[in-house]
């Protein structure tokens, strides 16, 4: 058992560690820009460790995975070297039904990683236990946050039915500025009377710098960070076409199943950094993307800095958005349609929709790393029943 932890440990530990400048890599490659294929290569290693990871772990059988979980588990209570979070949450999201023997041994070690998605699997049985401890404030070796976020994931009638009363009674744990009911934006639901109401859609698709394509640009049925015909009342600057998506298109279909042809999700990359006022935009699924006139007069200075024109295009599918947590290890995807937000921050800044007042439906996320010089991330929006759309920008 130990080499198999040590086998998946050397992979994990070589996951952003290349150097594509070192030995005969570098001598084989005349690229003129250095940086270029330094990011390139660096980011398809990345890949293809994460991908030879996950063959790895499919490939397991199930008295294999069974010995593996067990021996994570003896590994942590010793503080063994060969335990690594990265390995067992990778796991808990290729194959959670090998947790569900698991999982009070879990809690017992008091193994939960930071966003909770290794429980996603439990059962009531579990999500009991684990409101039990909140409620008699018995973390043991947890924090609240550990917790609330484990319930997220598991999110079945227990958790509904015991976050309901805690939003009713104003109960709020030690040790966290949020409500155990805000929580389930981890996991992309929301509490919505009395019942879990989805905010995010189930699959995703990775969005790939188009500087990594080699060759002519790729048209798809998406097109990223365009120059939009209309400018930000704010600024006077002209807005960015975040995510322009063909709604048409069957790829596309695969995560938004919308009646309509076009989707455009508006924002000004000015300022959109630059305060917490949301600035909101009117939409339909036609093509059509306006400022709204709820937004309050401002006056704000221009930054100078604008985005590339079509910056990003379609990678790869991810069946499962739950995925996107696996391939945060190693930061290959950070830009993405569909799915989840990977929030840089704290997820309890996704936008509220001002006409219903419900959370809105996540679309995209484009990473400033993979469009231009910068760091931090734009996030988009949008409220389909509303026909409102807004983006959040968040930095370390």
């Amino acid at each position: 058992m130990n080499n198999m932890l040590a086998e998946l440990d050397t992979i994990y530990q070589s996951i952003g560690s290349f150097n594509p400048f070192s030995g005969a890599v570098r001598k084989s490659m005349s690229f003129e820009d250095d940086n270029f294929i330094r990011g390139l290569l660096a980011r398809n290693h990345q890949r293809y460790q994460l991908q030879l990871a996950k063959d790895l772990l499919t490939a397991l059988s199930s008295a294999e995975i069974q010995q593996l979980i067990h021996g994570a588990v003896v590994a942590y209570i010793a503080q063994d070297d060969y335990y690594d979070e990265d390995i067992l949450r990778d796991l808990a999201i290729l194959r959670p039904e090998a947790f569900k023997n698991h999982y009070q041994a879990l809690i017992d070690a008091g193994i939960c990683d930071i966003d909770g998605i290794i429980y996603s699997a439990a059962n009531e049985t579990i999500s009991t236990r684990l409101l039990t401890m909140i409620h008699e404030a018995d973390f043991a070796n947890f924090s609240a946050h550990q917790l609330l976020s484990a319930l997220a994931w598991i999110g079945d009638d227990a958790v509904i039915n015991q976050w309901d009363i805690w939003r009713q009674d104003n109960y709020r744990p030690e040790g966290v500025y949020l409500d155990p009911y805000q929580y389930a934006l981890i996991a992309g639901w929301e509490l919505d009377d009395h019942q879990r109401r989805s905010v995010c859609f189930p699959a995703a698709y990775e969005l790939i710098p188009s500087r990594d394509v080699l060759g002519e640009a790729i048209e798809g049925p998406i097109a990223t960070t365009l120059h939009a015909d209309s400018s930000c009342q704010w600024c006077h600057g002209p807005l960015t076409v975040l995510f322009d998506l063909d709604l048409r298109d069957p790829r596309i279909t695969r995560i938004f199943d919308l009646d309509g042809e076009e989707l455009r999700i508006l924002c000004c990359d000015s300022c959109t950094p630059m305060g917490m006022t949301p600035i909101f935009f009117e939409f339909d699924l036609h093509g059509m993307a306006r400022w709204s006139e709820h937004n309050a007069s401002q006056q704000r200075e221009r930054e100078s800095f604008a985005f590339p024109e079509r910056s990003l295009v379609l990678g790869m599918h991810i069946p499962q958005s739950r995925e996107l947590y696996r391939k945060r290890i190693s930061q290959t995807v950070g830009s993405h349609i569909g799915g989840t937000p990977l929030w840089v921050q704290d997820f309890s800044y996704h936008p509220v929709c001002f006409q219903c007042s419900k959370h809105m439906h996540f679309i995209g996320q484009a990473d400033v790393a993979d469009i231009a010089d910068g760091e931090g991330a734009f996030y988009g929006f949008a409220c389909f029943a509303c026909h409102i759309s807004t983006c959040v920008y968040q930095q370390t």
